[in-house]
């Protein structure tokens, strides 16, 4: 290997280099710092200063030198991402205090020429992790992993700016690459640029304190006085709705065994499943972001076949939808069947509060909380949108119209499901009247209406050109598309659902009893097989380093995908309703199945904060294992926050609304009697 090619290995790791000869120590070290030649007045006379310490071995520029990234070793298995010494950069002050650090964090994008040797092309595949993830530095900052894009955190006198900052290091690389086809384009976006500000609580963020506070005191407080309330409980209202906010009574309902049996049980074991596998798509999601030393083997792994289990999002999306829709459709029946009318007001009201006190709650603590507590080079270049997202659009959430803005301009990335779930169920009580009164007719509308949307899906996959299965060299403006297209609109997730309420109706009208011959059970059982085969590994080539993309392949999976994989949940839950899979039924219909259903919820709506307070932790490279994705401790907290809110917020507005529902329907009594 060539000189040239030699020198690219330190380019890539943090572009620190050598120091150069000179009469004393000092001054070598002084020549690690860049020069800053084109700055601006105050930004050269801060480096003027910055410099002569260095040479005079000052603490304080010692400590601005050492924070900068440093050459770091194993280039080739993808170890180029340099954070620096955060905290160390921000903490750094002159003896007059006129000189502060400011941590800045640019991005470099390396190419090589046309017809370079296989050498550069080879060195630059590996430092780029062989470009699994691939981007530019035109995308946009939110999420924007990719392999070929690399940071470094530098530390300056906080007089320079942006500018400043890019100008001094383009200086240096274009030295260092002049003689090579390599060519180096350089940014800092706005805002990736930090001092040690003292950090003031907003109004809103006191706001958000007080709304995790006097909620949690207040339970608390009806807990001690749960005696004296229910005393007086029978006839006063008030005594009755302050029983529900009672900490302990919550606490042992959440943990209450179900008081009958439940035919739709095996769901609770359905659900807890695909529960944990979003949670690993999510944590798998958020690892890309980590700058791992091996970053190579790190996403080799991820690209190995048995990772289509967690892959395969749309699945589990569609499995979640599909719940849903069978439990709202049985129940709904059921009421039908008794000869009542189903009070459309009231099941909606119901289902809006049930989500929407939970989601604004979580929702606005992140929002104005988050920036108080994270700091950090992967915050500022990752997650800070967030945050910011959300301020000032926190009523989108209240409304479920914040999908509507696409991503990434969307509110809180996790309250997307719950938009998609109370959209479709708008549409849930007239087609179960209309599935119970007259099923014929309403089979063919919603054969009718599955064909629309495929058609629908089909254009917008054609004309978009959407890679629908997730693959080696995946582009980061495909993710982006893919969630605006067919992850967020509620209207693709349509044909999953009108299944699933197809499924709870029939369940219903043949009371969960079917007597299925033994070899039709069979039967069914492969054929379910088969298409649980296809929707989750009929892909396995996907992982492949040299994966070429199959438009046609991945476009039949997308527009065939739901019906297949609906039909395998409808088959599911028939044979364990029906009594055909009995063991299969008892397992999934679990005591701790069951409270994995109570505490979805809230496991859900948490894991985005918890998730990303883990990724601004970090502050260094580290080894990646697969513990970064099997993490205990971390699945823990979210386990227990999940608890904390089901426990505090979710269980008591319950509570209260069967206790405003109890009193609305004796006063309905006493009128007319």
């Amino acid at each position: 290997m060539n000189l040239v090619a030699s020198n690219l290995l330190f380019i890539l790791g943090a572009l620190l280099f050598t120091p150069a000869s000179g009469n004393g120590f000092g001054r070598k070290l002084r020549l690690q710092s860049p020069e800053f030649k084109e700055s601006s007045a105050e930004c050269k006379r801060q480096i003027e200063i910055y410099h002569a310490a260095i040479e005079g071995l000052e603490l304080w520029a010692l400590q601005m030198l050492d924070a900068n990234a440093k050459i770091p070793p194993g280039i080739l298995r993808g170890n180029v991402d340099q954070l620096g010494d955060f905290e160390q950069c921000l903490s750094v002050r002159s003896p007059d205090n006129q000189i502060r650090g400011k941590y800045c964090l640019p991005e470099i994008e390396f190419k090589l020429a046309e017809n370079s040797s296989n050498n550069y092309v080879e060195i630059l595949n590996l430092a780029q992790a062989k470009r699994q993830i691939t981007g530019n530095l035109t995308d946009p900052t939110f999420y924007n992993v990719a392999n070929n894009i690399f940071l470094v955190g530098l530390c300056l006198p906080d007089a320079c700016d942006e500018k400043d900052a890019v100008a001094a290091l383009a200086d240096q690389v274009s030295a260092l690459i002049a003689d090579s086809p390599l060519e180096a384009e350089i940014i800092l976006r706005k805002g990736l640029c930090r001092t040690d500000e003292p950090t003031h609580l907003s109004t809103e963020a006191i706001s958000a304190i007080v709304l995790l506070v006097v909620p949690t005191l207040l339970s608390l407080v009806c807990w001690a006085s749960e005696t004296s309330l229910a005393t007086c409980a029978e006839k006063r209202l008030s005594a009755r709705v302050l029983m529900s906010l009672s900490l302990g009574r919550c606490w042992k309902l959440l943990w209450s065994r179900p008081e009958q049996h439940d035919d739709l049980g095996c769901t609770n074991g359905m659900r807890a499943f695909f529960l944990i596998l979003l949670y690993f798509l999510h944590k798998s999601a958020a690892m890309m972001m980590m700058p791992f030393t091996n970053k190579l083997e790190g996403f080799g792994v991820m690209n190995e076949k048995w990772t289509l289990l967690v892959k395969m999002f749309w699945n589990y999306v569609d499995g979640f939808i599909f719940l849903s829709a069978v439990s709202t459709a049985y129940y709904a029946a059921r009421t039908i069947k008794s000869g009542k009318n189903l009070n459309l007001p009231q099941m909606y009201l119901k289902r809006y509060i049930r989500f929407v006190v939970l989601l604004l709650v979580i929702a606005f603590s992140y929002t104005h909380l988050a920036p108080l507590i994270l700091n950090g080079p992967l915050w500022m270049r990752y997650l800070e949108f967030t945050s910011t997202n959300c301020q000032g659009k926190i009523w989108t959430l209240a409304t479920f119209t914040s999908s509507f803005n696409g991503f990434p301009n969307n509110c809180y990335d996790t309250s997307n499901h719950l938009t998609t779930d109370l959209l479709l169920y708008l549409l849930a009580p007239f087609l179960v009247i209309a599935l119970w009164y007259q099923p014929s007719r309403s089979v063919n509308f919603i054969f009718l209406m599955c064909n629309l949307v495929v058609y629908y899906k089909y254009h917008l996959i054609q004309s978009h050109n959407l890679p629908v299965v997730a693959h080696n060299n995946y582009d980061r403006k495909s993710t982006i598309k893919i969630a605006n297209y067919l992850l967020f609109p509620a209207i693709i997730r349509l044909p999953t659902y009108m299944i699933g309420l197809c499924t709870g109706c029939y369940l219903q009208k043949i009371n969960c009893k079917y007597n299925l011959d033994r070899k039709m059970y069979w039967l069914g059982n492969c054929i379910a097989g088969l298409m649980t085969f296809y929707c989750v590994a009929w892909h396995y080539e996907t992982g492949s380093e040299n994966y070429v993309h199959h438009y046609e392949k991945t476009l039949v999976y997308g527009l065939i995908q739901p019906f297949l994989w609906s039909f395998v949940l409808s088959w599911f839950v028939f044979i364990c309703a029906t009594g055909q899979a009995e063991r299969l039924n008892r397992f999934c219909s679990s005591y701790w199945f069951v409270m994995c259903t109570r505490l979805s919820l809230g496991f859900n709506l948490v894991q985005l904060p918890v998730i990303l307070y883990w990724i601004a932790s970090v502050r260094s490279t580290t080894t990646f294992s697969i513990f970064h994705v099997i993490n205990l401790h971390e699945f823990l907290v979210c386990l227990a926050l999940g608890i904390y809110f089901t426990v505090v917020y979710l269980v008591p507005i319950v509570e209260i609304w069967e206790v405003l529902m109890k009193k609305t329907k004796k006063t309905d009594q006493d009128k007319s009697q």
